[in-house]
Formats: structure tokens, C-alpha cells, sequence
């Protein structure tokens, strides 16, 4: 069968392995006893109905029989005894059945969130650039989440009701015949046919409404990380109008669904009612001309009553199937996401000399339409400061990004100590480089976690080391909590040259032979940019460096400067020698000294 046209078993498909995990007899274990204890449950919950028939034929044989006692048979207390007792077994074999499969449900989530959080982590930039971070973490959040619900539905509701049905059709097809066969049979059809035509209906609601919640999410998630700006142009009432825009559009949406959901039940209420007063009337008839006895009467309406039960959160349970499967749909879309920058196969750990960065003949675009460089070439030399400097947009800090192999090249090759990035592993490639980017962006957690996500195996030691080395110490111990003080969302209670000696301190402790200071104090006061250099300068002290810098003032004493302009060097050498040519780099001087 061709699973491709039918959507829900394509789900169903992609979940059975964390419904039925391979190599985790454990967890299949506990499925498999869940769902004895589901069958014993079940089986002991048809079995209420034959009591209730046996009790009431045998009140009324006693009622006929004689007048005089006062006291209940023995029979009789013996069957409401077991009556009891039948509910008391059913109650503790469901709770068994969910002890079992409670560690299944959250497996399964916890495998398939890790999974995905594993693949989100190997996506490219150019991934986690077009899809918003709020949206992203609500479609993980909401996805895994399903798995949970969907793997509930199947084992607690859906083979439950279909084994009940199917136990109940087939004692009234051996009792009583086809006629009451044929009247349960149309009854629940045209029940579930209704069901599943309206819940179709909802689900159009429903996914505008997840699209709608997504929005809010994403809003309230982008003007809160933007906090600073939404404060600096004093936009509180126009960001608070804009997410008000949002949430009427899904309260309106929410609305239509509750709606929808009293005339769905208002049907359901009216097909079940319809197929009872048939069944009723046949049987009443039956017991009138002597073929049924009173206790059949009872056993029908009883068994009815009990098939009514799960029929009755069939739409909830429909809808909740799926919005779970439009929900899983989206994750799988994620897991489906091509892994753009890939270790090639056989691929080696980078083996780090002399730390020689070489750009060979490289041609890059990030769309393929509008070319970055075109056959660009240079060396950074081992152990020496190389600077590249270039007009605003000309591409310096996409050179970082390629070092990194955060996007793939087209064409030419870009070598380490003579091997291509391509071959290594991205591992080793990235253990191997540090950088000090432009706008350092810390964890919303304590300082010595901050820090220490440089090497966390530093010792206290290293750690003072560290800070003292990035002329952060007397800050950090003047603080009340010290290492264990929490910087805030972003680092937002951190200044900003704070924040780039927090990012210095961080890449002393992970020592790496390649440092890249990307553009790392334009956005600073001078002042704060002249202490900042120093420490960068003990950072690249006998390290191959690469300084993207737009304050031509912070690389003069670089060892080499390469000038890039449309997508090719076009000049290098030393700060003396580029002002001596008289060139572009010369004129960029002029211009910033003058500033």
C-alpha cells in the first residue's frame, strides 16, 4: 500500500519508532503489559452490564417468588458484591496500565525533543537566520508534546473503544441478533461519520488558530528580546497595539472553536439518543411479547450506555489527534530540514601545527545570485596579527563565518595548515578557532557559567586567571554575588564592554590557536576600546590572529593588513606600507583621522 497518500499514516509511520523503540526491550516490556492490563480491564468492564441483567432477574424471580423475607438473598448480595469488586479491578488495572505506559509517553518525548534539539544544533546559519527563534521553540515545544498525546490516544482511548466496540457488537450478534447489530453498527458509523465531518471542520479552525498562536509567540518573543529598542524609541504603546492586533485575531479564532465544539456535541447528543430510542423499543417489545426477559432490557440499555462513554470524547479525541498530527507535521518538517554543512565521509580531526590559514581561489554567495568573492585569495600567517579592513558591506565578517565553516563555499578551497576545512571534522575545526565578535551575547545565567562555557573543566584557578588576564576581576568582586551573579537576558545587565571582557575571559580559557577578533570594539567608547585592546593584545600574543576592524586605529601594529573591496584584496601589507601607496587603505586613514 502506498502510505504516501494518506497523510495520517505517514505520521503514524515517522512516531511508530518512538511508540515501539528498537533496542529497548524495557519500554516494550511495559507496553506489552500496559496493554494486558487494558484487556483485562476492558473485558472486566463488559462483564457490569451481565451483572446488572442477572441482578435484576433475579430480584424480580425473588420479588414473584416470595413476600415474606425482609432480607436480601445470598445470590443477590453476592452479585452487587461483585459488582463492586468488578469496578474496584477495573480502576487498579488502569491504573497499572498508565504506572506502565507513563515511562513510555514521556521516553518517547524525551528521545524525539533531544533528537531534534541534535538537528537544530547542525542546521546552518542560513537556517536559524529565516526561521524566527519564537516560532522555532514553539513548534519543538508543541511538537514533542504531541508524540506524548498521540501515543496516549492510541493506547488509552483509541484501542480500547475499537476492542470494546468489537466485544460488544459480537455478544449482541450471539444474544440477540442482527437486528441490534445493525442498529448499534449505523448508530456509532453515522456517530463517528459526523464526528469526523465537524472535527474536520474545527481543524480548519484550529489551524488558523495554531497559526495565529504561533504569530503571538513570535511577536511577544521578538519585542521582549528586543527590549532595549522597543525603550529607546519609547514604542511600549505601539508594540503593546500590534501584539493587542494579534491577540484579538486569536480570541476571535478561539471563540469560533468553542462555538463549533457546542454544535458538534449538540449533534453527537442527538445521533446517540436516535439510535438508543430504536434499540430501546426493540427490546421493550421483545420483553413484552416474553422473548427478552426485564435483565436483558437492562444488559442492552447498560451496554449502550457504557459505548456511549468513550464515543462521547471521540471528538476531543479526534481533534486532539489531529492537532497533535498537524503539530508533529511541523516538527518532522524541522527533522526534515537538509543538513546543509555536513563532515564529509572519513573525515579527520584537524591537526593544528603552525595554525596557517589559507584562502585559495574562493568563491562564496549566500543566495547564489549575488556574489560575495570571486576567486578571493590570502594568507593569514601562523603566530602573526593579519587585519582585514574593507568599506561596510564589503564582506569581512562573512570571512569569519567561513573560517568557522558556518556556510560552504562554492568554489576554491580554504585550508588549515594545508587541509581543506572541508575534509575535517566541524568539531575539531571550531575547537580549534576563538573569536571576539562585535556584539557578545551571553547566556541568562551566572557569570562563572559564562565564562566557563569557554572550557567548563577550567579550574577555579584558571578561572581567576582568566578574568584578571581580561581586566574583569576588580568588577566581578565588587559584585555581591560575585562569579555566581546572573547577567540577565542577553546580558542586558551587563554594560558593553563588560560584556567583551566577559567574551575575552572566555576565549583565554578555551585556548585556541586561531583567534578571530571580529569588529570587537567598534561599538565601544575609546576609552573602553584602549583598555579592551590591551587585553586582546595579550590574547593574540604568539597566536595566529585575524582582526576584521572597522577603527583602522586598533590594527596598526597588525602584522599584515589586507584591504578587501567588491569581493577581492586589493591591497596588503603593513600600516606604514599601505600609507605610503597612497591607496584605498590610505584614504580610509585620512578620512578617520580627520573624524
Amino acid at each position: 500500500m502506498d502510505i504516501s497518500r494518506f497523510p495520517l499514516l505517514k505520521i503514524v509511520k515517522k512516531i511508530w519508532p518512538y511508540m515501539w523503540p528498537v533496542n529497548r526491550w524495557d519500554l516494550k516490556a511495559r507496553i506489552i503489559g500496559a496493554m494486558l492490563f487494558l484487556l483485562a480491564s476492558k473485558l472486566v468492564i463488559l462483564g457490569i452490564p451481565f451483572l446488572f441483567k442477572w441482578i435484576t432477574d433475579t430480584l424480580l424471580e425473588q420479588s414473584t417468588i416470595s413476600k415474606t423475607t425482609h432480607y436480601l438473598s445470598v445470590g443477590i448480595v453476592i452479585l452487587i458484591i461483585s459488582y463492586g469488586t468488578m469496578r474496584v479491578v477495573s480502576l487498579i488495572s488502569n491504573q497499572i496500565r498508565d504506572f506502565l505506559f507513563a515511562e513510555v509517553g514521556q521516553g518517547a518525548t524525551c528521545t524525539l525533543y533531544h533528537q531534534v534539539i541534535s538537528h537544530v544544533y547542525k542546521l546552518s546559519q542560513r537556517f536559524h537566520i529565516n526561521y524566527k527563534v519564537g516560532k522555532l521553540s514553539s513548534v519543538i515545544s508543541n511538537g514533542t508534546r504531541s508524540i506524548e498525546t498521540i501515543i496516549r490516544i492510541i493506547v488509552i482511548h483509541f484501542i480500547p473503544t475499537v476492542l470494546e466496540f468489537i466485544i460488544s457488537i459480537a455478544f449482541l450478534w450471539r444474544s440477540y441478533g442482527s437486528v441490534y447489530v445493525g442498529v448499534v453498527a449505523m448508530t456509532v458509523l453515522s456517530y463517528v461519520w459526523f464526528t469526523i465531518i465537524a472535527s474536520n471542520w474545527r481543524m480548519g479552525l484550529f489551524k488558523k488558530m495554531n497559526q495565529l498562536l504561533h504569530e503571538c509567540h513570535a511577536k511577544v518573543f521578538d519585542s521582549l528580546i528586543n527590549f532595549e529598542t522597543v525603550q529607546y524609541f519609547n514604542s511600549a504603546k505601539r508594540e503593546i497595539q500590534i501584539l493587542e492586533k494579534s491577540i484579538s485575531r486569536y480570541k476571535n479564532a478561539a471563540i469560533s472553536i468553542s462555538t463549533s465544539l457546542g454544535w458538534l456535541n449538540f449533534g453527537q447528543g442527538v445521533i446517540f439518543s436516535i439510535g438508543m430510542i430504536i434499540i430501546m423499543l426493540i427490546s421493550s417489545h421483545a420483553v413484552y411479547i416474553g422473548e427478552q426477559t426485564i435483565g436483558d432490557f437492562v444488559l442492552i440499555n447498560a451496554l449502550l450506555n457504557q459505548l456511549s462513554m468513550p464515543l462521547n470524547i471521540l471528538g476531543t479525541i479526534y481533534r486532539d489527534s489531529r492537532q497533535s498530527f498537524i503539530e508533529i507535521e511541523e516538527l518532522f518538517n524541522i527533522l526534515n530540514e537538509k543538513i546543509e554543512i555536513q563532515d564529509a565521509p572519513n573525515s579527520k580531526d584537524l591537526k593544528i601545527k603552525d595554525a596557517h590559514i589559507t584562502f585559495n581561489n574562493v568563491f562564496f554567495s549566500y543566495n547564489h545570485d549575488n556574489c560575495i568573492f570571486e576567486g578571493i585569495s590570502f594568507e593569514v600567517a601562523p603566530g602573526k596579527k593579519t587585519a582585514l579592513v574593507g568599506k561596510s558591506g564589503a564582506g569581512k565578517s562573512t570571512i569569519s563565518k567561513l573560517i568557522y565553516r558556518l556556510y560552504d563555499i562554492q568554489n576554491g578551497f580554504i585550508e588549515i595548515d594545508g587541509q581543506d576545512i572541508k575534509t575535517v571534522t566541524q568539531e575539531s575545526l571550531r575547537q580549534t578557532i576563538g573569536i571576539i565578535p562585535q556584539d557578545t551575547i551571553l547566556f541568562n545565567d551566572t557569570l562563572r557559567y559564562n565564562i566557563l562555557y569557554g572550557n567548563p573543566d577550567a579550574s577555579e584557578q584558571d578561572l581567576d586567571n582568566a578574568v584578571e588576564t581580561a581586566q574583569i576581576k576588580s568588577f566581578i568582586m565588587k559584585l555581591p554575588n560575585g562569579y555566581d551573579t546572573i547577567v540577565g537576558e542577553r546580558g542586558l545587565k551587563l554594560s558593553g564592554g563588560e560584556k567583551q571582557r566577559i567574551s575575552i575571559a572566555r576565549a583565554i580559557l578555551k585556548n585556541p590557536p586561531i583567534m578571530i577578533f571580529d569588529e570587537a570594539t567598534s561599538s565601544l567608547d575609546v576609552i573602553t576600546e584602549r583598555h579592551i585592546q590591551t587585553a586582546l593584545s595579550i590574547l593574540s600574543k604568539n597566536r595566529t590572529t585575524l582582526v576584521i576592524a572597522h577603527r583602522l586605529s586598533t590594527i596598526t601594529d597588525a602584522d599584515n593588513i589586507l584591504v578587501l573591496d567588491k569581493g577581492k584584496i586589493v591591497e596588503y601589507g603593513s600600516h606604514e606600507d599601505l600609507i605610503s601607496q597612497g591607496c584605498i587603505y590610505a584614504t580610509m586613514w585620512k578620512k578617520q583621522q580627520k573624524n
